[in-house]
């Protein structure tokens, strides 16, 4: 979520041109920009937990909010390596496909 690349800079790589290799990049991209705002809306609702030591501060277990946020927010940085994971594990097939694409040219 935040710490990450540009999400303008993913953005370029969804083309018209490159779109039909991988369709499933512009769900990413969405999924992604989905998991930005809600970083940004949680943090600004609860800045508490911008605080490293929140985790370990006395009386947050009274506080379900803030403890559901940091789940929340946990869960989302999870998913978004996933994506990552699989947007490498993609980008490695499409230039495997390309190599063999232009092995089998005639000239």
């Amino acid at each position: 979520m935040s710490g990450r690349e540009d999400p303008s800079r993913r953005l370029e790589r969804l083309t018209p041109e490159r779109l039909p290799e991988a369709p499933e990049r512009a769900a990413l991209a969405a999924l992604r920009a989905v998991l930005e705002i809600s970083e940004r809306a949680l943090l600004s609702a609860n800045p508490e937990l911008l605080d490293e030591t929140w985790a370990t501060q006395r009386g947050r277990s009274y506080v379900p909010s803030l403890r559901a946020a940091h789940r929340i927010l946990a869960r989302g940085y999870a998913l978004e390596r996933e994506i990552a994971r699989y947007e490498e594990h993609l980008q490695r097939l499409l230039d495997r496909a390309a190599v063999a694409t232009r092995d089998d040219l005639p000239f």
